[in-house]
């Protein structure tokens, strides 16, 4: 691969880390700036995602062919980078320096499916072979017990993998807030932008020096649907705040703080097993066995895909669009819009390339 395609794929993926970055990144933190904030990441002229399925993927309900798994998310990163091998191909968003947090869904409530366990473990392979040690990976999301509960033994050890939450007991349990400018504004501080103001989980905001966000494609009663963007709902002290008006524009102004556009490499959206109806409410019945994942280095993109796979098997059931029963992810064009700059909306922007091995 030319230094062209991967100086692309380093900005998609970061945005472009100089010394002025640097110094926007701090001020966009302790003033919330929308302009400072959109400056931060020149999108390239197209964004190229990559969408594999397998039709072996899925052996049943709600579980996957781990082997199968594995051969999808190696020639997914293959095809994505131009790499000829997995190692070279995940040191283009990662480095042995790096503590690499795996940002799952473990929301397993009312039938939903929540981020794969196979799925993750292949990306953890990954990880292994670009040099990463084993013990700066940390799967996590906001609770232990979600994670439990998903399928993830919990490791808080300095042996192996770590896998825990926000929530559990140790060095990073809890919220973080950003460096205070004066005494006299001592844990006052949050992270700002637009309508978002927030805390972040420690994991995060002081163990992670980057991030793979691996979230559900779902269905989602307010927001439409939710995969990447909405994933970093589980990044903070106070999503339930950020719901009003189907999340619009509180998941672009989350999204847009620098620490998120700073610190995410890639995004592995699983697809396996999709939910298309009754998200947040109960999505029995309304599971699909989809075999697929999203992959990509632009959030914006993988969401509008996403939706646009939710729209297609909707119709296919007979059912109303996401639109017609008014509650079309709107999300998705405030991220692309020009305060934000998330990434592209629009199908013209977007290089898809699928591949698919077998009838699914």
């Amino acid at each position: 691969m030319d230094m062209g395609r991967r100086s692309f794929l380093k900005t998609a993926a970061m945005g472009t880390l100089t010394l002025g970055l640097g110094m926007k990144l701090k001020a966009c933190r302790e003033t919330g700036s929308r302009s400072l904030a959109a400056s931060l990441q020149e999108l390239p002229e197209k964004s190229r995602i990559t969408l594999m399925r397998h039709d072996g993927a899925m052996t049943g309900e709600g579980t996957a062919n781990g082997a199968v798994v594995q051969e999808m998310v190696d020639k997914a990163i293959l095809r994505f980078t131009g790499k000829g091998s997995v190692s070279d191909a995940w040191k283009e968003f990662v480095s042995p320096d790096d503590v690499v947090g795996i940002k799952v869904n473990a929301l397993t409530r009312n039938n939903h499916p929540s981020t794969n366990p196979d799925l993750v473990n292949a990306i953890v392979r990954g990880l292994l072979k670009a040099g990463v040690p084993e013990n700066n990976i940390i799967i996590w999301d906001r609770s232990w017990q979600e994670l439990e509960r998903a399928g993830y033994p919990l490791n808080t050890s300095d042996q192996g993998v770590r896998c825990f939450g926000t929530d559990s007991l140790g060095t990073y349990r809890g919220y973080s807030i950003p460096r205070v400018r004066s005494l006299f504004r001592f844990n006052r501080e949050a992270h700002r932008y637009g309508k978002v103001e927030t805390k972040f989980s420690r994991i995060f905001a002081d163990t992670c020096s980057a991030l793979v966000n691996v979230p559900v494609l779902k269905d989602h009663r307010l927001s439409g649907i939710t995969l990447c963007l909405k994933n970093m709902y589980g990044c903070i002290n106070n999503p339930g705040m950020l719901h009003d008006n189907g999340c619009d524009p509180y998941i672009a102004d989350l999204n847009a703080l620098p620490m998120i556009r700073a610190k995410t490499r890639l995004h592995v959206g699983d697809c396996l097993r999709v939910l298309y109806q009754g998200g947040t409410s109960g999505g029995s019945g309304y599971q699909w066995n989809y075999g697929g994942i999203l992959l990509g280095t632009d959030p914006v993109a993988l969401d509008y895909t996403g939706w646009r796979i939710i729209e297609e098997k909707r119709r296919a059931e007979g059912m109303a669009s996401l639109e017609e029963e008014g509650r079309a992810p709107h999300y998705i064009h405030t991220a692309g819009d020009p305060l934000h700059r998330l990434g592209h909306n629009s199908p013209d922007r977007i290089v898809l390339e699928q591949i698919q091995v077998g009838a699914v």
